[in-house]
């Protein structure tokens, strides 16, 4: 939080207030306190401005001015600055920017942005005709250098026309509300000449008349171009006779500011414009020839195809996430060629370079490193390659369907979610400081225990592969959440999203097998260390946590060279950092706070977090280790299609039986299957796939494993208990077939084949 933040108090406060900020921070971390607060009124933000619409006035039949009242994080803004607005339309976040129409000076604090409403605009139409009183809407800083000097020059001009008067309204009314005094003017000469097609159209119309009529030092010039034509600057003169030797502020079309800024005689430094138009740069990518080296496979690209689809259209297994430029999910290395940014328009890249290919195209050919190639993989040799790609196809249908789909409903989900933890952890942190009465202290690690549940599971990790990203809000965004757990979300978004969901159960890549220390399947060699594992399995079980965190730091990789020392100990500060503010919080701050209940408040944290911790591990290895789940070597997934790649997260899968609470409190990785299928797709949808998904493994002869979270649970301990001992000698142990009724259909009679293995 910025010093900014605290501007609104008075000096002396200040300090102890951040002190009491600071305080606060060790309580909620990894969270901010607004985040709880919130959870009363949204405008008790600090780190964030927000504001609160409190009026919609109409200027003409197209604009309207919003009077918002901003959050205690705003900082004041300078007449003529800009702020970007956040506005929620259906689910998803939609940022645009206007300019701050009202003077800093405005008494009763509050902002005002003007909007027309553009033909075809989402958010112009929607602020203009549907906004309504009570809104919530987020705000950047105030930013912009259209502003007035200081000092004043002794004359200016203002040269505006349609919505380009908003900015200068908010100049004009701190300009005369500073600068008369007793009816004489103080101020400098202003000469305001604007355009609009009609007297009726013209934005503050009533406004700036009564304001020209009652300050002697400003002059108001209307320009109605329907009767009288467009403004030329060479109408100036006779206009303004000293136009050229005044300080001129300019705001309208791009058309008018080019003729101006082309016509203007006087010096560089005197002419002031803010254009209401983006610079873009010219797409000069013509596309060409793609080439993935580790498929072979060619494709031909346009300039505006972004290679991730191009990839994909292919056949090529591409890497990918959030397929919006954020995750960085869908790097691959480029070969040689350049490419065109997407957002940007700027072509770059040279050999070695990593490419975000959701965000670039080809400009001329390009040639980039795909995972793996594109030749059949004779996983189940019933299905021909014919049959594999219409497989992949049907699945990318259902995908296409839903993530269009997405809207208010899928946003209120999340957000409503997000409360409810955050509630429960409120509530249950208050039972536990009452934890003399025994109800109070069961009820409040349970409330506890839930929330970070919650976090962990539906909330953190689907928020983390960016599932939510699409609603364009920052708060629940994969590149700014963090998680109440002891892993750095950062070091959790590369081992998961990008190393276990594209090697999924396979030897060699896949580090989720076992985590290296677990023997879940016969084809492991034995060890005799196996012959701990149920001891250790349950000890990781409990301190999950901290066994992941310190697992994916990838510290085993220091002896053999594959990393250095100074790599390792960057990881574990990151690891040391998390875990310290975890640590503080929940068995130092909050049992010191609770005075005489320090002892059962203390036990209630670490109650909470091994419940936590022990249901994260179960409904985990229920995923990717029960019976009938598939490993797979490199060598069986060479050249493997999008189809076969679909194919594999199937086989590597297994859900879990349950109703819509019990998806929700396994982060709806109860729906493994379908999660490892779409992993960027919301959670909620799952339940709404899973049948389709399900007929059509049907259809084709695929292997659909679920059952009962016993019985899943059951087959995890059942192995790992028998895997702890050797295989007998000279035959080595097999997979068992799953039992049909909890597979789907097709499954019946073994459909297992070729090279693929099952655990046992």
């Amino acid at each position: 939080m910025t010093r900014q933040s605290f501007a609104w108090a008075p000096a002396r406060g200040q300090a102890v207030l951040r002190a009491l900020e600071s305080a606060a921070r060790v309580l909620t971390t990894p969270f901010l306190p607004e985040d709880y607060l919130e959870l009363f009124d949204p405008l008790w933000s600090l780190e964030e401005p927000r504001g609160r619409i409190e009026a919609v006035i109409p200027e003409t039949a197209d604009a309207a001015t919003l009077v918002i009242r901003p959050s205690r994080g705003w900082r004041p803004h300078r007449p003529g600055q800009w702020v970007r607005i956040g506005v929620e339309i259906r689910g998803k976040y939609h940022w645009r920017t206007f300019s701050i129409s009202s003077p800093p000076e405005r008494a009763d604090g509050r902002i005002t942005i003007t909007v027309k409403a553009i033909a075809g605009g989402l958010v112009s139409n929607h602020l203009v005709r549907r906004a309504a009183p009570g809104t919530i809407v987020r705000l950047s800083r105030p930013e912009g250098e259209f502003v007035l000097p200081d000092p004043l020059p002794p004359r200016l001009l203002f040269l505006t026309a349609g919505s380009g008067i908003t900015p200068v309204m908010a100049m004009l009314s701190s300009l005369f509300a500073r600068s008369t005094v007793d009816g004489g003017p103080t101020g400098p000469d202003v000469v305001l000449v604007h355009s609009a097609p009609t007297r009726e159209n013209v934005i503050f119309g009533e406004r700036l008349r009564r304001l020209a009529g009652r300050s002697p030092g400003l002059r108001l010039v209307e320009r109605h171009t329907r009767v009288e034509g467009r403004l030329s600057p060479r109408d100036l003169a006779g206009i303004c006779p000293d136009w050229t030797e005044r300080d001129v502020w300019a705001c309208g079309p791009p058309a008018m500011l080019d003729e101006l800024a082309a016509y203007w005689p006087g010096p560089a430094d005197r002419l002031h414009m803010e254009r209401f138009r983006l610079a873009v740069a010219p797409v000069t990518g013509a596309g060409g020839t793609v080439r993935f080296t580790a498929s072979g496979r060619e494709a031909t690209a346009d300039g505006r195809t972004p290679l991730l689809a191009v990839g994909e259209a292919a056949g090529v297994l591409m890497p990918s996430g959030c397929r919006m430029g954020i995750c960085h999910g869908c790097v691959v290395r480029l070969r040689s060629g350049r490419v065109l940014d997407l957002r940007t328009g700027v072509v770059h890249g040279e050999e070695g370079d990593l490419i975000q290919t959701c965000v670039s195209a080809a400009a001329g050919p390009v040639e980039n490193r795909d995972l793996k190639g594109s030749a059949p993989m004779p996983a189940v040799p019933e299905l021909t390659p014919e049959e594999l790609e219409e497989f992949g196809r049907e699945l990318d249908r259902i995908r296409t369907e839903v993530m269009t789909s997405l809207g208010e409903e899928d946003a209120r989900y999340i957000r409503g979610l997000v409360a409810t933890r955050r509630g429960l952890e409120v509530a249950g942190r208050a039972l536990l400081f009452a934890s003399w009465l025994p109800p109070a202290w069961l009820a409040g690690t349970a409330a506890l225990a839930t929330a970070k549940i919650l976090d962990n599971m539906e909330i953190g990790h689907n928020v983390l592969h960016g599932q939510w990203d699409w609603m364009g809000d920052p708060k629940i965004h994969s590149t700014t959440w963090e998680w109440d757990i002891v892993v750095p979300a950062d070091q959790w978004k590369h081992f998961h999203n990008l190393v276990h969901h594209t090697w999924t159960n396979v030897f060699g890549k896949d580090r989720d097998i076992g985590f290296s220390a677990i023997r879940i399947t016969p084809e492991q060699p034995w060890h005799p260390i196996f012959l701990a594992q149920p001891l250790y399995t349950a000890l990781l079980a409990l301190f999950f946590e901290y066994g992941v965190a310190i697992y994916d730091a990838e510290l085993e990789r220091v002896p053999s060279g594959r990393m250095d020392l100074k790599e390792a100990l960057r990881r574990l500060r990151g690891v040391a950092r998390k875990a310290r503010r975890q640590i503080v919080k929940d068995y130092v701050a909050f049992p010191l706070l609770a005075g005489p209940a320090f002892l059962p408040v203390l036990l209630g944290n670490l109650t909470a977090n091994m419940i936590r911790n022990v249901w994260a591990h179960t409904i985990i290895f229920c995923g990717h280790f029960p019976d009938g789940a598939v490993f797979f070597t490199e060598e069986q997934i060479e050249n493997e299609t999008r189809g076969e790649w679909y194919l594999r997260q199937i086989l590597g899968s297994c859900n879990i039986k349950g109703g819509r609470l019990f998806h929700i409190m396994t982060g709806n990785l109860s729906h493994q299957i379908e999660h490892h299928l779409f992993p960027d797709m919301p959670s909620n949808r799952y339940a709404q796939i899973a049948p389709r998904v399900r007929a059509l493994c049907a259809r084709f002869g695929v292997p659909y494993h679920t059952g009962s979270l016993l019985r899943q649970a059951g087959s995890v301990w059942k192995n790992i208990l028998r895997l702890a001992f050797p295989s007998p000698a000279g035959r080595p142990e097999r997979a068992t077939e799953p039992a049909a009724p909890e597979t789907a259909p097709a499954a019946e009679g073994g459909a297992v084949h070729g090279r693929y293995q099952a655990v046992a």
